[in-house]
């Protein structure tokens, strides 16, 4: 539960095998894939890369990437509950 008991939930179609999470800086215009807002050149950004799949030899395979900015990111943090 989040500090102000207001929890935000998702439903997946598919669940991701391992991910990976990083704050980046933009080398070039980037669009937030929650709010849809630009995240300009230089400006931080947390980013998401999500394996959905193994390969035969079980390494991660199949990535999907993700870019968000970090007011996305802070709501996502604040309000999600239960991963």
């Amino acid at each position: 539960m989040s500090d102000c008991g207001v929890c935000l939930y998702y439903e997946a179609d598919e669940t991701a095998y391992e991910i990976q999470e990083s704050i980046q800086v933009a080398d070039k215009d980037l669009r937030c894939c929650e709010c849809n807002k630009t995240i300009s050149i230089g400006t931080k950004y947390a980013e998401a890369i999500l394996y959905m799949d193994q390969d035969e030899d079980g390494n991660p395979s199949d990535p999907h990437t993700y870019t968000t900015c970090l007011i996305c990111d802070e709501v996502a943090d604040a309000f999600y509950c239960g991963g």
